[in-house]
């Protein structure tokens, strides 16, 4: 079972179960330690009153309070079970972001690999026609550029060789697979009441007025340029 924090919402009309969820994809590549990461999304999932899940952007926390002293004593309900957002964010996050990374990370590799193919071949061209040349002349009884010659062909199968590495590494980087996704911290959110305004601040809130002091303020802006 999850557990985590009380947050408040200036905003919100409904209480929630906020979850601050992390979604990978790795790759093939061997890492020190960890995965190699192909694709990670940073969501907040949340969980409205009938239980239903929806995803929005993880930004939502940042309106978000801890509270104060001027909330009244908020009792959540039971807790969430992990499983069931994990395998809600799987579904509906998980498997939508490998999809898409497979696609993007396809026409990245495209470009990357005629990319790679194309900066060793010219290098390499150049070093077998500089160890021709230098043949030419051993051919003539120069002999002291057969240490050249060596230091050329040397240079050549170290090209050959990490042009090799490269492209394997990318195909390795195509073999994708999905992880579970990570619930990194949960809270319940209470929205700020209107008794809560009434209570504590002597007021309430008019959504009525606002959205009219908004549009003032905006056609005010709007009139200024």
């Amino acid at each position: 079972m999850l557990k985590g924090t009380i947050l408040i919402s200036p905003d919100d009309k409904e209480d929630y179960f906020a979850f601050f969820v992390k979604s990978q994809i790795v790759d093939n590549r061997p890492g020190k330690k960890d995965d190699s990461i192909a694709d990670e999304h940073l969501v907040m999932v949340y969980q409205d009153s009938t239980g239903m899940f929806h995803v929005t952007s993880p930004a939502k926390f940042i309106d978000l309070h801890a509270p104060a002293d001027f909330t009244r004593p908020i009792e959540p309900p039971a807790v969430v079970s992990n499983d069931e957002v994990v395998q809600w964010s799987y579904d509906n996050i998980t498997e939508k972001q490998f999809e898409d990374a497979k696609a993007h990370i396809q026409k990245d590799l495209t470009d990357r690999k005629k990319y790679l193919e194309t900066a060793f071949t010219k290098v390499i061209m150049d070093l077998q026609i500089q160890k021709q040349e230098l043949q030419t002349k051993v051919l003539y009884g120069d002999t002291k550029v057969q240490e050249k010659i060596f230091k050329k062909q040397e240079r050549i199968i170290e090209l050959i060789s990490k042009k090799n590495y490269r492209l394997d590494n990318l195909e390795l980087m195509m073999q994708l697979s999905p992880k579970a996704p990570e619930v990194l911290g949960c809270a319940y959110v209470v929205p700020l009441t209107k008794i809560e305004y009434s209570g504590h601040y002597g007021m309430s809130r008019d959504d009525e007025a606002e959205a009219i002091a908004i549009k003032a303020a905006m056609d005010y802006e709007e009139s200024q340029g």
